[in-house]
């Protein structure tokens, strides 16, 4: 098995250099669609498969690889559904997109690359708000509205798009939180400041957290800017405990003031080793946030991103 493995490895390697090199070495390459994105199955012939025990019936000692044609990212149309400001700058959109994208959403903290058509040279990042769910096609997103700049398009484009109007996107990216990979967790922390409540909101509706203590600590300038209000209740009820923090809160906020770092570095860290943290903001915040909870005792392994 060791060996077969070894060698599928070798002409994974070599598909990923040159597809056609993979057929000179007799592989047997499968074309299909992986998503929205086409893609090879690549397995060893028999010739090439070195199995030093026989196989049972039902069993398969031959390894598989999947090898995408190439890195250019595929764009198909979505519909916007609905669009709406849900916060002082910041506005909620929802698509309606291919079944495919909703498949290739598997994890939260996934974004898709979305853009106005193909004349854009450059898409925009955007991070899923809604959770995973194989029943529906439309996805959720959370946009802080930004102008054109040297390192994107800006959002100004997709935040005044009309019901109606189509955009175009790929399939589901990137790794998204990867908590699942985490042993012995008893307690999350989750730390989002604007638009990044955005692959928070969708680990929180996933409930795949239900079973730990979750606390999310959301910060904003003021209550106008802070989005999803109107969901804490129903974070709640979840388990969740919710704590929204203002750094200009104004005379009639009663909550907790400052910024999310400080708010947690006062709380403290309740058994920091079976914690694992996830971060979505500006990179202040991150980066001060996570001194604070490696300083608590909170492994760095356990502090995670979606990028």
């Amino acid at each position: 098995v060791a060996m077969a493995r070894a060698a599928m490895v070798a002409v994974l390697v070599a598909c990923l250099v040159d597809l056609s090199l993979a057929f000179s070495l007799q592989a047997q390459p499968t074309l299909f669609r992986h998503g929205v994105r086409r893609a090879f199955v690549v397995r060893s012939p028999p010739a090439f498969r070195c199995h030093t025990k026989r196989t049972r019936i039902g069993q398969q000692k031959s390894c598989p690889a999947l090898v995408y044609m190439n890195a250019k990212d595929e764009f198909i149309p979505a519909t916007v559904v609905s669009n709406e400001e849900a916060a002082s700058g910041l506005y909620k959109i929802m698509l309606q997109v291919d079944p495919a994208v909703c498949t290739s959403y598997k994890i939260p903290g996934q974004y898709l690359k979305v853009r106005k058509d193909s004349s854009m040279e450059k898409p925009g990042f955007f991070a899923i708000a809604s959770p995973p769910k194989a029943d529906s096609n439309v996805l959720e997103f959370l946009i802080k509205k930004s102008e054109p700049n040297n390192w994107g398009p800006g959002s100004v484009w997709f935040c005044d798009s009309k019901k109606g109007s189509t955009v175009e996107v790929t399939s589901g990216q990137g790794r998204g939180f990867p908590y699942a990979g985490v042993d012995n967790v008893k307690q999350v922390l989750m730390f989002a400041t604007g638009s990044g409540i955005s692959p928070l909101k969708a680990a929180i509706e996933s409930q795949e957290l239900s079973s730990k203590n979750v606390k999310l600590y959301y910060g904003a300038r003021s209550a106008d800017s802070m989005a999803y209000m109107d969901k804490f209740a129903d974070w709640e009820k979840m388990g969740v405990e919710v704590i929204p923090t203002l750094s200009k809160p104004g005379d009639k906020w009663d909550g907790r003031t400052g910024y999310v770092q400080e708010v947690c570095k006062a709380d403290g860290v309740k058994d920091p080793q079976s914690t694992v943290a996830l971060l979505c903001g500006v990179k202040g915040m991150v980066d001060e946030v996570k001194t604070v909870l490696k300083d608590a005792g909170v492994p760095e392994s356990n502090i995670l991103l979606n990028f």
